[in-house]
C-alpha cells in the first residue's frame, strides 16, 4: 500500500481517515483545523501534504535498523498483564490493533511483504508528522507520458535498425537511465515520477 487516503467523502462530506485523524489529535487539532484543496492536498493546521486528486497521500515506510522494527510492537496482554510499565508510553502515539501472525490482513509494502494494518497506519502517521511523503507534481504524468512516447519510438524506429550487440548496449542504457533518475528524484527530492 504506497498510497494512503486521507480524506474519504461520503456523499457531500469529507470525514478524515484513521492516520490523519491522529496526526491532528497529536497535535492538539480537529477535524475544523483540516483544511482541503481540491487537486493540490490539504493542510493540517501548519503541515501542507500534498496529496494525488483522490486525496492520497504516497506514504515514506521507514525501513527497520539494526533487526529492530522502525516502530514498537507490545503485546497489549504484557501491558495489561503489568509487565511493561505505562510510563513506556507518556507523551507517545499509541495505536492498538491486531499484529499477530495469522490475524487479520496483511499488506505488502517497499519494506515489508507483510505488514499489520496497524503498523502501517504507524508509517501513515509518522509520515504526516514528520513530513516525510513523496509528492507527484501536477506535471508528472506529463512527463510519464512523454516517456512512454520517447521509448516507443525507440522500439519502433531505431531499435529494430540496430545490431544484436547495439540494440542491447542502447536498451541496458535506456533501463538504466530511468532507474537512476527515479531513484535520485525519490530519494534527493522526495518526487515520485512513474517512470518504469
Amino acid at each position: 500500500n504506497r498510497a494512503e487516503p486521507l480524506v474519504v467523502r461520503f456523499y457531500d462530506e469529507y470525514y478524515p481517515s484513521l492516520a490523519l485523524s491522529v496526526a491532528a489529535a497529536s497535535l492538539n487539532l480537529g477535524p475544523n483545523d483540516v483544511r482541503i484543496d481540491l487537486g493540490e492536498g490539504l493542510r493540517l493546521g501548519n503541515l501542507k501534504i500534498t496529496t494525488n486528486p483522490y486525496l492520497e497521500m504516497s506514504t515514506f515506510y521507514y525501513a527497520d535498523t539494526d533487526g529492530k522494527s522502525a516502530f514498537e510492537v507490545d503485546s497489549f496482554f504484557d501491558v495489561f498483564a503489568g509487565n511493561i510499565d505505562p510510563a513506556k508510553y507518556k507523551g507517545k502515539i499509541v495505536l492498538i490493533g491486531a499484529s499477530a501472525t495469522g490475524v487479520g490482513s496483511l499488506y505488502k509494502t517497499p519494506v515489508s511483504t507483510a505488514m499489520a494494518p496497524v503498523v502501517a497506519a504507524a508509517h501513515a502517521v509518522s509520515s504526516i508528522l514528520q513530513e516525510d511523503f513523496f509528492v507527484s507534481p501536477s506535471w508528472s504524468n506529463w512527463v510519464t507520458l512523454a516517456l512512454y512516447f520517447l521509448v516507443a519510438a525507440y522500439l519502433i524506429a531505431l531499435f529494430p535498425r540496430l545490431r544484436a550487440g547495439a540494440a542491447a548496449g542502447v536498451t541496458v542504457g535506456i533501463i538504466l537511465l530511468l532507474v537512476v533518475v527515479h531513484v535520485s528524484l525519490m530519494v534527493s527530492q522526495a518526487m515520485w515520477i512513474e517512470m518504469m
